[in-house]
């Protein structure tokens, strides 16, 4: 039975002959079924910080992450940060509850509203490329030693380093050999080490992109096969 002030909200409801829905707010700060304890205050969060977390929801556009933040902030992490190539279902690399590692990537405080961007890819904090090696090396085309970070079904990411710099870039499959048409996977393998050139140099984007004289599998040394994890060594002459 109705008491107090619901009662009199009820009567009110029934003397004008419509109904009304009343939404409770839920308490800023509230966890209802989470697993991750709180220990995280939005004020304390800066670009860069990397936190851990469980993803909380999956959107056609990313993810949620639950990292621990007061007022029941989760960050999103959109589908061109989960990895180093664009990820199209989302749904398919990622599920409910799973412990990430992220980083923050951007903050936006708002009067009402924090909303927190984050990457799972920690190279996307790296700063901006300075082109200028990579448009000369496109100019000369010079090979340039590099390491398989991912294989995705129109090609690889590969990482090399000039100079100071680390970067990835994508050896799209149409720029492997000369009409090659076979699947990448009998090429390289995650891990492995590769030649490339670069095919181009975006300033615009800050993309590299690469390309590969030779598909053969046989050419490859044996004493570079297997799984690497260092960033090899370019001695190339570039303009800095």
């Amino acid at each position: 039975m109705a008491s107090g002030p619901r009662k009199r909200l009820l009567g009110l409801c029934l003397a004008l002959g419509s109904f009304s829905v009343v939404f409770v707010a839920i308490p800023a700060g509230s966890r209802k079924n989470s697993k991750v304890p709180l220990g995280v205050y939005v004020n304390d969060i800066k670009v860069g910080d990397q936190l851990q977390g469980d993803i909380s929801e999956i959107r056609p556009y990313g993810a949620f992450v639950d990292f621990g933040c007061e007022n029941n902030i989760h960050g999103l992490v959109p589908s061109t940060r989960i990895m180093e190539a664009h990820v199209r279902d989302v749904s398919a690399v990622c599920w409910l509850g799973q412990k990430v590692t992220v980083w923050v990537t951007d903050i936006k405080r708002e009067k009402k509203k924090t909303k927190v961007a984050l990457t799972m890819v920690e190279n996307h904090l790296r700063p901006r490329i300075n082109m200028k090696p990579f448009q000369a090396l496109s100019t000369s085309g010079a090979e340039l030693t590099g390491i398989v970070k991912q294989i995705v079904s129109y090609g690889m990411f590969v990482g090399v380093r000039v100079g100071s710099q680390k970067v990835t870039g994508l050896l799209h499959v149409s720029k492997i050999g000369e009409g090659f048409q076979g699947d990448v996977r009998k090429i390289a393998s995650v891990g492995e080490m590769v030649k490339v050139t670069v095919a181009l140099a975006d300033e615009q984007t800050g993309k590299i992109h690469f390309g590969m004289r030779r598909a053969s599998h046989e050419e490859r040394p044996k004493s570079r096969r297997g799984r690497n994890k260092a960033w090899p060594e370019n001695t190339v002459r570039a303009a800095e």
